[in-house]
C-alpha cells in the first residue's frame, strides 16, 4: 500500500490518458550574420598553432630538416585548415558589413 499523498502514475495517465513524450525543440538557427557569430565556437586558427609549436621545437633545439620533413603532412594540413578558416572569416565578415545599421536605444558605458 502507498502513501496517499504519493504520487504513483504521470499527470497524463491519471487522467486517463496516455503519457506522451516531450519533444525536445531544437536550438533556434542563427538569423543574421552576428547571430552565426556569437553561436560558432571560439578556436584558433590551426596554422598559428602549428607555427607556434615550431617555434617552441626551434627555440628549445629540436627542430631540424628531419623534424620539418616529418611534419610535412602536418603543416599541409594546418595551411588547408587555416586557409579555410581564413576564407570563413572573410565571409562573415562581409556578411556583417552587409546588414544594415540599426539605431541604438542606450548609449553604452564609457562612451
Amino acid at each position: 500500500m502507498t502513501h496517499p499523498t504519493r504520487r504513483t502514475a504521470a499527470p497524463s495517465a491519471r487522467a486517463g490518458g496516455l503519457a506522451r513524450p516531450r519533444r525536445r525543440r531544437p536550438p533556434p538557427r542563427p538569423r543574421t550574420p552576428l547571430d552565426r557569430l556569437i553561436a560558432a565556437p571560439a578556436t584558433w586558427n590551426p596554422a598559428l598553432v602549428l607555427s607556434w609549436q615550431l617555434a617552441v621545437q626551434r627555440l628549445a633545439g629540436r627542430l631540424d630538416f628531419a623534424a620539418l620533413i616529418a611534419a610535412q603532412p602536418a603543416i599541409e594540413a594546418a595551411t588547408e585548415a587555416g586557409e579555410a578558416a581564413v576564407r570563413q572569416g572573410r565571409a562573415i565578415l562581409a556578411a556583417l558589413t552587409r546588414c544594415p545599421a540599426h539605431p541604438a536605444t542606450t548609449v553604452p558605458d564609457g562612451f
